[in-house]
């Protein structure tokens, strides 16, 4: 065996889709929409694998749904983000997300409760100090860009 063997690891590549959501409250304020996950606590955006045979609109849109019970459509793409991170079978994964700016439809079904601990409407000052990973903080922040343009 090579000496550096051991350290050296398959590439997996995953895919996944997401939605950065707004809705506007009664008064006219913009909320977004964020969740915690159960395992590590984080604040982000909803997101989740691309199945097979789906487009990541498709899955933007459905996994928003299962993670936070609320339906929504899209209104603008946003940059994808990238990141590695190693997985329990000790593979190193490159993971690519395609984002979604997308608008509040309504109240659907939460059927990966299970996946989070919290849901939570924030009004968009407050949404920054709450996202606890820098990759969402960036996304977040082209967002606001594309939000000004948006019409809601």
């Amino acid at each position: 065996m090579h000496p550096h063997e051991k350290y050296r690891m398959e590439n997996v590549k995953e895919w996944s889709a997401g939605g950065v959501v707004l809705r506007r409250t009664g008064e006219g304020q913009l909320e977004v929409l964020l969740i915690q996950h159960s395992m590590h606590r984080g604040w982000s955006f909803p997101k989740g694998w691309v199945e097979p045979g789906e487009t990541p609109q498709q899955a933007a849109i459905r996994e928003v749904e299962e993670e936070s019970g609320v339906l929504a459509e899209i209104i603008a793409d946003l940059p994808p983000t990238r990141y590695f991170f190693v997985n329990r079978e000790k593979q190193r994964v490159a993971k690519t997300v395609t984002w979604y700016l997308m608008r509040y439809l309504g109240e659907g079904n939460q059927t990966h409760a299970f996946e989070v601990s919290a849901v939570e409407w924030l009004p968009i000052e407050a949404v920054h100090t709450r996202l606890s990973y820098k990759n969402d903080k960036d996304l977040f922040s082209v967002a606001l860009g594309e939000i000004v343009r948006a019409t809601l």
